[in-house]
């Protein structure tokens, strides 16, 4: 027995070999960009299925590259517009293609005026993590180098703890495997072509994270009256005025460190509407209908957003006051279906179709 063991030893020992110095070659242990324990998806391809969420569609395919990107572009030296955003820029449960992101750089194209549209936008972000982001995340980007740099915000701000920090904006874990799992996602590129496999025959799985507020049919009705206005200013104006310090922030960075121009773009809710000059919330299974504070309160950091833009000579998109979107187009609060996310798309392609010569 013994020289068998030997030899399996012998062999076990040379596969450990040349699987270490693959990862020290291929991977990015010591050279490539150092993401050290930074979670931003990236080699990523997850396949999920959609049917509870908006019937219809086939199996949503969400792509990441190996920068942590969403999109086609030649190079990353080359980008027109790159866009930064939580969830509803991210759109994980909208396929590819189909994302207003996708739906922009195609109406540009249709247009005759092609231009590299790019998604940067990360899951929870708020602008405390587009801050993160173009410090820690874009430097690893090679020769990263977008015109404009877009920002779809607003909807995550409004939850923006004083006190603490979300582990999306912070941009790693709290928890030390969680961290250890980002370390090695980051660097492994044993691990990350085995999350490629994976991520082929995970198809049709989701969680429901988004569209937990899906309703079982539509029905509005008359909001509730919340706190009082003068109330609600009182309670927000600290919110409201780091937020604007954190816009101001944005600016600065995307000025001085990208050597781009942002653009502002305000967001609304889907579980409110404006019919018949009064405001009606949509109702979730059979539930009363909500207070209007949540629409209030987002109509408030949308107005800094504007006021900031105007301040400091920033291209601004008042979507939240200029889109309506019809029945269909949300499959939940915020979150857009396809439909959904071509109105936006379009929205945004008119706003700027004579800004972008």
């Amino acid at each position: 027995m013994r020289p068998a063991i030997k030899t399996v030893a012998v062999n076990g020992a040379l596969i450990l070999a040349v699987v270490a110095a693959a990862e020290l070659i291929f991977g990015s242990w010591i050279w490539g960009p150092d993401y050290s324990v930074l979670n931003i998806p990236r080699n990523t391809v997850r396949h999920f299925d959609v049917s509870r969420l908006y019937p219809g569609h086939g199996p949503a395919v969400y792509t990441r590259d190996k920068h942590g990107l969403r999109g086609a572009y030649p190079d990353p030296g080359k980008i027109d517009i790159l866009v930064m955003g939580g969830s509803t820029a991210d759109e994980i449960y909208v396929s590819d293609g189909l994302t207003w992101v996708d739906q922009l750089r195609q109406a540009f194209a249709a247009a005759g005026r092609p231009l590299v549209v790019v998604n940067a936008a990360i899951d929870g972000q708020s602008s405390v993590g587009h801050i993160r982001a173009i410090d820690l995340w874009f430097p690893n980007i090679p020769g990263l180098k977008a015109r404009y740099v877009m920002f779809y915000i607003g909807i995550n701000d409004v939850a923006v703890s004083p006190k603490s920090i979300s582990q999306y904006d912070a941009m790693k874990s709290p928890e030390p495997l969680r961290r250890f799992r980002s370390y090695l996602m980051n660097n492994s590129i044993f691990y990350n072509k085995f999350r490629q496999v994976r991520g082929m025959f995970t198809a049709w799985r989701m969680s429901l994270l988004h569209g937990a507020l899906q309703p079982a049919r539509t029905e509005w009705r008359p909001a509730t009256a919340g706190p009082g206005e003068a109330e609600s200013a009182k309670k927000l104006e600290p919110r409201l005025k780091a937020y604007a310090e954190r816009l101001r922030t944005l600016v600065r960075k995307v000025r001085t460190d990208m050597k781009a121009e942002p653009i502002f773009v305000t967001q609304k809710r889907g579980d409110y509407k404006i019919a018949g000059g009064r405001l009606l919330a949509r109702v979730d299974r059979g539930a009363p209908p909500a207070a209007d504070e949540a629409y209030r309160t987002l109509r408030a950091f949308n107005r800094e957003t504007l006021d900031v833009g105007a301040e400091l000579k920033v291209f601004t998109i008042d979507l939240a006051t200029g889109l309506d979107f019809q029945e269909g187009d949300f499959y939940d609060h915020i979150h857009t279906t396809p439909s959904g996310s071509r109105r936006i798309g379009r929205f945004i392609f008119e706003g700027l179709k004579e800004r972008m010569r």
